[in-house]
């Protein structure tokens, strides 16, 4: 049931349709069987084809590279980076030039993988082949720096300013979507540096979209606030209030919350474990509804989960003054009966 390797494709009747069944041959295996055997042999034929006008054509080896990618969101990893980078070494052996296609794609690959290591080299790279950096290279380089958020580094988001900074340096305006990539390293970051930290550095990136023009979205605000309560889960202290400022600047920027916006408020309220502010979801449902904002399954997923935990801690807390109690109760008995003994 695996499907037919790219090495079975036959390459006569030209490049074009060649590079064609290739691409497709490859690119089925890489998003749907995700082998490293399959993968391996499915770059043979590019790798030892002595068909010119397919082994120098540098689109077809992108779309190689573009596989490589797929195979990474699909569960390859870093496996995929290395076949991307062999690829990339086997294009300038045979004097096919890599643009700025080939490195940003090969970015999004480690992007997908976090492989933090591989991107820095890509980028370093690049600059060597002078192939000009541009907003795809940079915001896949932001991507990965947040997956090495989502793994507790805690130069992360440092890291992102520093990437936001040489963009500008260079004269490369960031978009929406690397900003938005840049907040993604603040959130995921805020179970290691503290959500008021992640909202600070947030502030910095927000204002900076706005003196260059960069409209701010929903997705910016939200993503931190999801960040907030996954601090509030790690017990964070200011948690719970950098959300809620996070949530009020919303409105003072006068971008209206969407369902997903409460949904994370909910969540970092009762992930704080302290009932008081569990208590707080109720208001925030309500104020949903008078808004016309309809909660999803996820929301009341979010709410059925908060009770369960504060039940949880409930029961706990009785289950532990009960057993006090019976400990107590035990001593005083103790007591009793020696005096008992010795008064016979």
């Amino acid at each position: 049931g695996r499907p037919q390797p790219a090495a079975a494709v036959s390459w006569g009747g030209g490049g074009g349709s060649g590079s064609e069944q290739f691409i497709e041959s490859w690119a089925g295996i890489a998003s749907k069987n995700v082998e490293i055997a399959a993968m391996h042999e499915a770059a043979q034929p590019l790798l030892l084809s002595r068909n010119s006008t397919i082994e120098r054509d540098v689109n077809t080896w992108n779309e190689a590279i573009r596989c490589c990618a797929t195979a990474a969101r699909c569960g390859a990893g870093k496996v995929a980076v290395k076949k991307g980078m062999n690829l990339l070494g086997a294009m300038k052996l045979r004097d096919v030039k890599p643009n700025a296609r080939t490195y940003g794609t090969l970015m999004d690959t480690c992007a997908k993988a976090a492989a933090m290591e591989e991107a820095r080299k890509l980028l370093a790279m690049s600059k060597e082949d002078k192939i000009p950096p541009n907003v795809v290279i940079y915001s896949a380089l932001i991507s990965t720096i947040a997956r090495a958020a989502e793994m507790k580094d805690a130069q992360a988001p440092q890291e992102a300013l520093d990437v936001i900074a040489e963009m500008k340096a260079f004269g490369i305006q960031p978009n929406k979507y690397t900003y938005a990539s840049a907040i993604e390293v603040c959130s995921a970051a805020a179970t290691v540096v503290g959500a008021k930290a992640a909202y600070e550095m947030t502030s910095e990136l927000l204002e900076s979209m706005q003196r260059d023009g960069v409209t701010c979205g929903q997705v910016h605000y939200n993503t931190l606030i999801k960040g907030c309560a996954l601090a509030a889960k790690k017990g964070d202290p200011d948690a719970v209030a950098t959300a809620h400022k996070t949530f009020m600047r919303m409105r003072v920027d006068r971008i209206r919350p969407n369902v997903r916006t409460y949904t994370a408020m909910i969540d970092t309220l009762a992930k704080s474990g302290i009932l008081e502010n569990l208590e707080r979801t109720t208001p925030l449902l309500e104020e949903m509804h008078r808004l016309g904002i309809r909660p999803t399954r996820v929301t009341y997923n979010v709410l059925i989960n908060a009770y369960a935990m504060a039940a949880d801690a409930a029961n706990k807390a009785a289950h532990d003054k009960m057993r006090q109690q019976a400990a107590s109760g035990k001593k005083v008995t103790r007591r009793g009966g020696g005096k008992g003994r010795q008064g016979s």
